[in-house]
């Protein structure tokens, strides 16, 4: 499948993990355009999970410090754990690895 910006890409990948949470019985949404301190949120029962999606295509998954502070703040006011969802390309598909990010001063 080819993409006519990294946009379009990243979007299809956020779809993509959302369809596999949703396989185990999760509810999912998607930040509007992909803005905001997550770009999933999804809950199953009493559970709240608030996502960033990254995706490289070499493995190398960097979430810079802002973004991971917005992250847990998001997550801490929304009473929600936050989740590093890192993409990563390889032979014949695409390999999810998820991340929960411990915030050691407000846990």
């Amino acid at each position: 499948m080819k993409f006519d910006n990294f946009y379009d890409l990243g979007r299809h990948i956020e779809i993509q993990v959302c369809e596999i949470l949703q396989s185990f019985g999760w509810s999912t949404y998607l930040s509007p355009g992909s803005r905001g301190p997550a770009d999933i949120y999804a809950n199953k029962e009493s559970q709240k999970w608030c996502i960033q999606v990254k995706y490289r295509s070499n493995g190398v998954i960097p979430l810079p410090n802002f973004e991971e502070s917005k992250l847990l703040q998001y997550s801490k006011n929304s009473n929600a754990k936050p989740i590093l969802a890192a993409v990563c390309r390889y032979p014949g598909g695409l390999l999810l690895n998820a991340y929960n990010y411990r915030d050691k001063i407000n846990s």
